[in-house]
Formats: C-alpha cells, sequence, structure tokens
C-alpha cells in the first residue's frame, strides 16, 4: 500500500514539473517572444504617436491633463529604459546618452540633426514633432508632453534640457542632452 502511494506521489510530482516547463518558457523563448511584440510596436509606433498626438493636445488643455500626460509621461520613459525596449541602454558621457535616446526616436520615425556634440553636451534639433504639435498648443503642452523623453534621458544617465520648440513657434525643437 505504501509503495502505491509513493508512485502516485512521485507521478504527481512529475507531472508538476511538466507543468511548470510548458508554463514557464526558457530565456531564448522568452527573449523571441519580447522581440516578436517589440517589432510589432515598433511597426506601429510611427502611427501610434501620430493618434497620440491629438491625445496630447486634447488633455494638454488644462492643468489635470497635463498632470496627467506628465505622470504618464514618466512612467513610460522608465519602462523604455528598464526593459531596454528599442534596444536602449544607459550610457556613459552625452554622445553614449544621446545615442540610445536617438534610438527611440529613429523608431517613431522622428527626423532630427545633431547640432554640436561634446562629452558633456549634445544639440539635437528635432525637424518635426512627432506627436504634431504647432505653435498652437504651446509651452505647458509641449512640456507635458516631452515628459516621456525627460525621464528616459534620466535614466539613461543625462539630463534632457528643453529649448525654444515647434510648439513655442520655433522651426525647429532645440533639444540639449547632458551629462554631469
Amino acid at each position: 500500500m505504501m509503495a502505491k502511494k509513493k508512485k502516485a506521489a512521485k507521478k504527481k510530482t512529475a507531472a508538476k514539473r511538466e507543468r511548470k516547463k510548458v508554463i514557464i518558457p526558457d530565456a531564448e523563448e522568452a527573449r523571441r517572444e519580447y522581440n516578436a511584440i517589440e517589432k510589432l510596436l515598433t511597426r506601429d509606433t510611427e502611427r501610434m504617436w501620430k493618434a497620440m498626438g491629438a491625445v496630447v493636445r486634447l488633455a494638454g488643455r488644462t492643468e489635470v491633463g497635463r498632470s496627467l500626460l506628465r505622470e504618464a509621461g514618466r512612467a513610460a520613459g522608465a519602462v523604455i529604459a528598464e526593459t531596454g525596449m528599442f534596444g536602449v541602454g544607459r550610457g556613459g558621457d552625452a554622445v553614449e546618452v544621446t545615442s540610445e535616446w536617438l534610438k527611440v526616436l529613429a523608431a517613431v520615425g522622428c527626423e532630427y540633426e545633431i547640432g554640436k556634440a561634446g562629452r558633456d553636451e549634445v544639440e539635437v534639433f528635432v525637424l518635426e514633432c512627432p506627436a504634431g504639435l504647432s505653435a498652437e498648443d504651446g509651452r505647458e503642452v509641449c512640456d507635458a508632453g516631452m515628459s516621456a523623453d525627460c525621464e528616459l534621458v534620466r535614466r539613461l544617465g543625462g539630463e534632457l534640457i528643453i529649448g525654444d520648440t515647434i510648439a513655442t513657434g520655433a522651426d525647429c525643437c532645440h533639444l540639449v542632452v547632458r551629462t554631469a
């Protein structure tokens, strides 16, 4: 009788182990799944950003909306940095941090040019707002919308300084990445 119980217990344990193997994929399989999801996100990101522009403009009309945009933006920047989404990783100097951040801008179809570049500071000129903001939207809406970029750059090891922007009437957005 005891032998039968032991055999049944061993079978039960073996079955549990087998289920765990199915439920918990190995690291390589998890990476493949993550890459497939990231590829889908990247493909649709530019289209999503254009739609986000409408959300940013609408939410940006009120202080409550801008506050929500800032919080959501900080969370998005944190998620991108912490998960390594778009292949980003922490940089050492301003050139490395900027290079990592530009991976995200490129993924959303953002056109930009690099100005002066040095170890401590890199100028970036964004030629068209990825969210489609214009001078009608104003600085407060732009700053709230840029919170994701500011948080991302901070987590990558730098600080993003927002100068003149398209939303303030400039021809392009003047951004500076600095490291200490």
